[in-house]
């Protein structure tokens, strides 16, 4: 929330949640929404600011930069392996 734009290289996870706002943000997101077996179950591509999406299926939600999903080619039924990476002390998030 309060950044003006994300990395285009990184996304950010959310487990166990069907659902993802957009309040505060500056610029629209894709969301690719997994079921508990890391499947594509919902991809809702260029998600404005002050909106919300939900998929009861899903089990973990991945925000990425707008037009992401569709120039990684991600579509429903896909496998993601999703890798997280933590931040260390000091690192930037922008």
């Amino acid at each position: 929330m309060f950044r003006k734009r994300v990395d285009t290289n990184r996304g950010l996870i959310f487990y166990h949640t069907n659902s993802i706002h957009t309040c505060f943000m500056r610029f629209p997101l894709d969301v690719v929404f997994l079921d508990k077996n890391s499947r594509v179950v919902k991809i809702k591509r260029g998600l404005k600011p002050w909106r919300a999406t939900i998929c009861r299926k899903a089990r973990v939600a991945v925000e990425f930069p707008s037009c992401y999903a569709y120039s990684e080619g991600i579509e429903l039924g896909d496998s993601l392996d999703i890798k997280p990476v933590p931040l260390r002390r000091g690192d930037r998030f922008s």
